[in-house]
């Protein structure tokens, strides 16, 4: 990246903080911004001093994690100064609930802040986007050479199975219940004889009780199991 295209963020923090400060580096440029920051900007053999007053300078929006670490640190003090010298276009952003030294902090917070020690990260982002929306308003798509990757259909959710499951076993007990009736009304046997025919009611009366058991049981077991997933969705 070149100075000169003055298309870029330049972010000032303290190095203690770089941990966090870099991961928002990572989001922003996964956005498509451009990051200027003193880990990987510097060129050899130049004075860092002198590169980072040109940044400052080029930059098209001034970024500042503003921490405990960075109050104390002399090098984010005089990058505020420079920049706020130069009437840079400013976002500071408050990670700890700390003031500024001197009188930075009365000036800073007349420029656009965000208390981030005080918000969600989905509450965070959209503000600072919308912030950097006003001096860099066409960020840059960061170049990729991969393939496209295809997203499969969604399969079905885990919970799907159990509702099959249930309607299974409550289709199985209809059944049951269905046979249990039809044996006890009209016997499956033929009959030559009265002695035949009393035969076949009992033994029809005793299907008829197994496929009531059975049929009990399996609404049971759908009653069981449907329990069981209203208590996962808790």
């Amino acid at each position: 990246m070149s100075l000169q295209d003055g298309r870029f963020i330049f972010v000032s923090y303290a190095n203690k903080d770089f941990h966090f400060v870099h991961a928002e580096i990572e989001r922003l440029q996964s956005h498509g911004y451009q990051v200027w920051y003193d880990q990987e900007r510097l060129e050899p053999a130049r004075f860092w001093d002198e590169e980072i007053r040109k940044a400052i300078t080029a930059c098209a929006c001034f970024m500042v994690f503003i921490t405990e670490d960075s109050v104390a640190s002399r090098h984010v003090c005089e990058e505020i100064e420079q920049a706020l010298s130069e009437s840079k276009p400013f976002i500071g952003v408050y990670w700890d609930n700390v003031e500024l030294p001197g009188g930075l902090q009365e000036v800073v917070r007349k420029r656009q802040t965000l208390d981030r020690y005080s918000m969600h990260q989905s509450a965070y982002e959209g503000p600072l986007t919308k912030a950097l929306s006003e001096y860099i308003r066409t960020p840059l798509t960061p170049c990729t050479t991969e393939k496209p990757v295809i997203v499969p259909p969604p399969r079905p959710g885990p919970d799907i199975l159990p509702k099959v499951v249930v309607l299974a076993l409550i289709a199985a007990a209809l059944i049951s219940l269905f046979l249990a009736v039809l044996f006890v009304v009209s016997p499956p046997f033929i009959s030559k004889s009265p002695a035949e025919l009393e035969a076949n009611h009992e033994i029809a009366l005793i299907l008829g009780s197994m496929f009531v058991a059975i049929g009990l049981g399996l609404s049971g077991t759908a009653f069981v199991v449907f329990r069981m997933y209203l208590r996962t969705k808790q």
